[in-house]
């Protein structure tokens, strides 16, 4: 996570909130809040905090997520590759 998740673990909302004020100042039109479901716990801790942020701030939300192989027919491929860094099979 990134500075202001941070902020947000740490019940700081108010320090949350300045802090995206001056990166979308600082970067004016090119501020966006992400949003990741990965099923971790601190991604449910703050999801509804950012949100609330993006709204209140008018950004824009974008919805990630990683990204492995280009196309569908690449995941065998990667497959391999993970189950040789893993020495699993």
């Amino acid at each position: 996570g990134g500075p202001v998740e941070r902020l947000l673990q740490q019940g700081k909302g108010d320090a949350a909130r300045d802090l995206l004020t001056r990166l979308a100042a600082a970067y004016d039109g090119r501020t966006y809040v992400e949003i990741l479901r990965h099923g971790m716990a601190v991604e449910e801790q703050t999801e509804g905090a950012f949100l609330d942020l993006a709204y209140r701030l008018d950004l824009p939300l974008v919805a990630t997520n990683e990204c492995f192989y280009p196309t569908p027919d690449m995941f065998e491929a990667h497959d391999a590759l993970i189950c040789i860094a893993e020495s699993a099979y």
